[in-house]
């Protein structure tokens, strides 16, 4: 599918929220609420089968953390078996070599959120299990074992208050990421809107600047809040479209009660914007 073709169909990569479940308490954390704890299983095929239909593409895996659905493996390789490009988005506290091992004919990307390697930083920040951060050596390590099992690595990382100090060059020379995306922390109304951790746009251009030289180990993608409003296809863990224009979430119908078709008109999604924060690229093994 070229680019023009993208312009004028549905965006051709959805992100799936599998979960609200998470065992980190993230203060910028702009996940979606839900009535559903999990997506059963048969309802996240049935929605996968869909989206291809529509000419979707690649199918990301979110939460919450996607690690503790426990229907996580059944529903990528589901993913896979219909030809689409699969993706999991994890904050790597329960990533090991032995889930890597399992997922690596089916799961084309593994995405590691690492915002910092300051332990300090992600205690403050709410990026800890139980009061215990992950620990830079592991960041390391799951990222090479990542690429180790053949599959693609993707660094995420959310530039917040807590984090645009920070300077990450050094692990992003050492790993060498497929990609960098670089989100400036989002602020959404009911969300997370009672901390206070965004930042300035001119702080944000501060932070890419002094990684800029990166793009020599890295593709990077960098996405202000302008770039990410409605440049994304998004799906609840209870079934409906959602999208973040004017700073706050608006929802689609179930889709399982309207259909696809009439749940995607109830919401915003620019494929246009999609496209020129760099959404579109070679993601297949």
């Amino acid at each position: 599918m070229g680019h023009q073709d993208v312009v004028n169909t549905v965006v051709p990569s959805v992100n799936l929220f599998l979960t609200t479940a998470c065992n980190m308490c993230c203060k910028f954390c702009f996940a979606p609420p839900s009535h559903a704890q999990t997506m059963p299983q048969r309802e996240a095929e049935r929605i996968i089968n869909e989206c291809r239909d529509l000419g979707v593409e690649k199918i990301t895996f979110v939460g919450g953390e996607p690690l503790l659905y426990p229907h996580l493996y059944n529903v990528v390789r589901h993913a896979h078996s219909k030809g689409l490009t699969t993706c999991v988005v994890t904050n790597i506290s329960q990533l090991s070599d032995k889930w890597l091992k399992q997922y690596a004919q089916v799961l084309d990307w593994v995405g590691m959120s690492v915002d910092s390697l300051s332990s300090e930083n992600n205690f403050s920040s709410g990026r800890s299990v139980h009061g215990a951060p992950v620990y830079h050596e592991h960041y390391i390590e799951m990222a090479k074992a990542v690429k180790n099992f053949g599959m693609h690595l993707k660094i995420n990382t959310t530039v917040s208050w807590w984090t645009k100090d920070d300077d990450l060059s050094e692990f992003i020379m050492e790993t060498r990421p497929d990609r960098w995306k670089i989100f400036q922390a989002l602020n959404i109304s009911e969300v997370n809107s009672r901390e206070t951790f965004a930042i300035s746009t001119a702080e944000f251009d501060l932070y890419v600047a002094k990684h800029r030289r990166m793009a020599e180990y890295t593709t990077m993608v960098v996405e202000s809040n302008a770039e990410m409003t409605e440049s994304y296809l998004m799906v609840t863990a209870d079934g409906r479209f959602f999208d973040n224009t004017g700073g706050r979430y608006n929802y689609s119908p179930p889709i399982s009660k309207v259909g696809m078709r009439a749940a995607l008109a109830a919401i915003q999604v620019d494929a246009g914007r999609f496209l020129r924060r760099g959404g579109y690229y070679e993601w297949s093994r």
